[in-house]
């Protein structure tokens, strides 16, 4: 399986684990506001998938926050890492797209996502 399909995979299979079908739905959302695949996205420019999430959440920084924070609670016990939700959005503010380069082959295998 070509890595795109997995990073597909990957954002929905989180969202819809948080409260199906919301996956498919800020799947769409999020490619629509980006032009392109947010997991792609997020490993060039992290910061553009903030801003996304921000419009997409009608500018409402807290609500972004609270998204996060629930993703980070379901993964962190399935990926055995724990990053706080300020390290992650400091990240995705502050354009370090190393940062998810770093930690997306591990969530990918961790979740076991298949196409």
């Amino acid at each position: 399986m070509n890595r795109r399909g997995r990073s597909k995979n990957v954002i929905k299979e989180l969202l819809n684990r948080l409260a199906y079908p919301i996956g498919t739905v800020m799947f769409h959302a999020l490619s629509s506001k980006l032009g392109k695949d947010p997991l792609q996205v997020i490993v060039e420019s992290p910061r553009d998938v903030y801003d996304a999430l921000l419009e997409i959440m009608e500018n409402d920084e807290e609500r972004v926050r609270w998204l996060i924070s629930q993703i980070v609670t379901l993964i962190s016990p399935v990926v055995g890492y724990s990053a706080s939700v300020s390290e992650i959005i400091e990240n995705m503010i502050n354009d370090n797209a190393e940062y998810f380069r770093t930690h997306l082959s591990k969530l990918e295998r961790s979740l076991n996502i298949k196409a």
